[in-house]
């Protein structure tokens, strides 16, 4: 990537083909969790939560 989400140039990340065996390794994982059942988002949460724990809760805003 060398853009931000706005589209402004940044600094790039990956090199071509670095990116393209990351996709590669990302299609495979997808692959294999579409074999085995698993849901990848729900995963990456559930690590997520181990490492930073819980989200802090927000208060609603009152209008």
């Amino acid at each position: 990537m060398n853009t931000d989400i706005n589209g402004k140039q940044t600094v790039r990340t990956f090199t071509d083909e670095e990116s393209e065996r990351l996709d590669r390794l990302n299609e495979k994982c997808f692959e294999v969790a579409g074999i085995e059942n698993i849901d990848v988002y729900r995963t990456s949460m559930r690590i997520q939560k181990l490492i930073w724990g819980d989200p802090k809760k927000r208060r609603p805003v009152n209008d």
